[in-house]
């Protein structure tokens, strides 16, 4: 196992351990396998909106996407951002024929207020939103129906920290809450495509909320759609991915005109290409990428269908290079660049097995060595040895055990047994060390990691005395990634 990958699983271990004694210390956790299973809808939500103010006419534009024969069989949320115009996720519309799709408003799909059937579906070719254009204006059927038009200012840093609301058709299992519901969430965190929300253990977006809108005023007073509801943590009252929609205005006014939308990725997926000037480039997050690879002094080309096409390592090795505040190494024919600044961290060598990597060091610079190379030293009963600039020290542990220094060096030994009496039981309390690293303290295979990476101390938990077993760490794992499409 390469040692970057083994820091990465350690962190993951940690965080596994770490989830394992929080739960041991509370109430028992509900199933992991079935968090998605909840008996509400907007979990903890109300029927009322919480942070902006709706009219009736406003709440009814919020409904719900149905299979296109059955109206109160509902699977996912979206907006009439206008009276023909619905928005919602990719991941709820892929595979269906518009004919298949229909959308309905009102409190319950059992008691639908109006709906309609879709006549075009529009996909986004890299973001998980779908605009639906119906049939006919929603107004006609319901003419107090109207529509929340979605936001076109941009999203800043400054937005975050903010409660914003929103609102879905979840499935429910329980008869008494059905229907529309509203949750307060935070706007925790804006990037590039989309934001982050977080219900922070109280409220949140569940299953069958997909689709659904995040909404809140604009300065004018007005409410407005953020951003649709992709994925998110399946507890139903933790951290949601929304998709923005001020970022992609120009291809939702060109679909709402009728016409084709701009491609900004001008027709490339995420496998990508070369272009004869060296330069790779890919759609990611619904925006063109380039890498300059020549500029890199590496090559273009493919290199599988998970990667697709970028910046191979010219002559760049595992080993790899600092430039600067970044790390760059060759993994599996793919150059890796790592920006360690990103992470309040420098570049420089982790050790010989590692090779370059983000490190507590400044940039640049090394740790100034404490020894000579291949010096070694008694100091009272500690064995010491300069390996990689510092000292690496063995405590001589045993009866009689002492520090002996030689031709070869400095070394742990023992005294023999009297002729009378057995050797201790080296597997024993207070047992022989000769000066051997013991099995139990061996490295993980691939080497040892840099120190204070990812590494875990004390791995039981002392809130219970049941150990950790191997099903309930699997358990555990499958939470960890348990990221759920809504639908």
């Amino acid at each position: 196992m390469k040692p970057r990958l083994l820091v990465a699983l350690l962190v993951a271990v940690s965080s596994l351990a770490l989830v394992a004694c929080e739960q041991a210390a509370g109430p028992p956790p509900e199933p992991a396998m079935i968090p998605i299973q909840v008996e509400q809808a907007i979990r903890n939500g109300t029927r009322e909106p919480q942070v902006l103010t709706l009219s009736e006419g406003q709440k009814l534009a919020i409904g719900w996407l149905y299979d296109g024969q059955r109206v109160s069989r509902n699977f996912c949320t979206g907006t009439a951002i206008a009276p023909d115009l619905v928005v919602t996720a990719a991941h709820c519309t892929q595979g269906a024929r518009p004919s298949e799709l229909g959308f309905g408003v009102g409190l319950l799909p059992t008691d639908p207020a109006g709906y309609v059937g879709v006549r075009q579906k529009v996909e986004h070719p890299s973001l998980d939103v779908t605009l639906l254009l119906l049939e006919r204006p929603l107004t006609e059927q319901v003419p107090e129906l109207v529509p929340i038009a979605y936001n076109t200012r941009a999203l800043v840093d400054e937005d975050e920290g903010q409660d914003v609301e929103a609102a879905g058709y979840g499935e429910t299992y329980d008869r008494n809450r059905t229907g529309r519901y509203f949750a307060r969430v935070e706007l925790e965190r804006v990037s590039e495509a989309e934001i982050v929300v977080n219900g922070n253990g109280q409220q949140g977006i569940c299953f069958g909320d997909s689709g659904g809108p995040v909404m809140w005023m604009d300065p004018d007073g007005a409410p407005r759609v953020l951003a649709v509801e992709s994925w998110g943590d399946p507890s139903c009252v933790g951290r949601d991915h929304m998709v923005r929609l001020d970022t992609l205005q120009p291809w939702i006014d060109a679909v709402a005109r009728g016409e084709t939308p701009p491609d900004p990725c001008q027709g490339l997926d995420f496998l990508g290409q070369c272009t004869a000037e060296d330069v790779a480039e890919w759609c990611q997050d619904g925006q063109l990428r380039q890498r300059d690879c020549k500029a890199l002094g590496t090559t273009c080309d493919f290199v599988n269908n998970r990667v697709g096409y970028t910046c191979t390592c010219g002559d760049l090795t595992y080993y790899g290079r600092c430039d600067g505040d970044v790390a760059s190494y060759c993994d599996r024919n793919r150059l890796v660049q790592v920006d360690c600044a990103e992470r309040g961290l420098g570049c420089g060598l982790v050790d010989e097995e590692t090779g370059y990597y983000c490190t507590g060091e400044p940039a640049g610079e090394e740790p100034a060595p404490t020894c000579v190379e291949g010096e070694a030293l008694c100091a009272g009963d500690i064995a010491r040895v300069c390996l990689g600039g510092d000292w690496v020290e063995e405590v001589c542990e045993g009866e009689g055990a002492r520090c002996e220094e030689d031709a070869q060096g400095a070394r742990c030994v023992s005294e023999p047994a009297p002729p009378d009496e057995e050797a201790p039981d080296a597997g024993a309390d207070g047992g022989v060390f000769d000066g051997e690293r013991p099995d139990a303290g061996a490295e993980p295979e691939g080497g040892a990691p840099p120190a204070g990476a990812g590494q875990v101390s004390g791995g039981g938990c002392s809130a219970t005395p049941q150990a950790t077993t191997p099903a309930s760490l699997l358990l555990g794992l499958l939470a960890a990634l348990g990221w759920v499409a809504r639908r």
